[in-house]
């Protein structure tokens, strides 16, 4: 129980879950900052989570530096930030016959990340995992909310957007690769890993869509 709670402590879904959502609140500058926050969380997700995993684990597949290098190297945003910042510092500029392309294309990213969204969620209730389930949704929401409003108070910067992103990050899901973590390591409480993950997205949901109502 200990390696499930470390590993979905640690592991925040904002690139399948955040982007389309956030797209929309926040249309202008929204993406450059999550995306920004999306870097810290792929090292986190694919690094530090792994390592939880594994370490608490009982099964035989133990910490595997290759595949967690591949991990790191199949997370698209990681990779096009990447690709983009040397991009960048070399002072290299995509053809707007590419961005044009490219654009048209990230039309399509709100309907498919729903819909992938949609099938991932399973709503299968196992009794006796219900009350650590209650537990840890506590202890996921409820510090979140300590966190983000400590930091929204007292970072001192001027951007809001800075504050807002770190505020809201906090209250997202569960990244849907612990539950990929839970079979490679042979948890026996992958259902409650599974059922845990689906319900923080439709909690996450209900309070992106209140704050967006109340605060934007």
């Amino acid at each position: 129980m200990r390696g499930s709670v470390g590993m979905m402590t640690g592991a925040m879904n904002i690139g399948l879950f955040a982007y389309p959502l956030i797209e929309v609140i926040w249309p202008k500058t929204g993406l450059i900052y999550f995306g920004m926050a999306d870097i810290g969380g792929a090292f986190v997700m694919f690094g530090i989570t792994y390592f939880v995993g594994s370490y608490f684990s009982e099964g035989s597949d133990q910490f595997d530096f290759k595949y967690l290098g591949k991990k790191l190297l199949q997370s698209v945003p990681l990779v096009t930030y990447i690709v983009m910042f040397i991009l960048n510092i070399s002072h290299i500029h995509l053809p707007h016959v590419a961005i044009d392309f490219f654009s048209i294309l990230s039309h399509a990213n709100m309907p498919l990340s729903m819909i992938l969204l949609g099938v991932m969620l399973n709503f299968t209730l196992e009794r006796k995992y219900i009350p650590a389930t209650i537990k840890y949704l506590c202890l996921h929401y409820g510090l979140a909310l300590v966190a983000g409003l400590l930091v929204h108070v007292l970072l001192p910067v001027s951007d809001d957007m800075i504050k807002t992103t770190l505020l809201v990050t906090w209250m997202f899901p569960v990244g849907v690769a612990i539950i990929s973590y839970g079979i490679q390591f042979k948890y026996r409480t992958l259902p409650f890993i599974g059922m845990t993950t689906n319900l923080t997205i439709i909690i996450s949901i209900i309070i992106l869509y209140v704050y967006q109502a109340v605060f934007v």
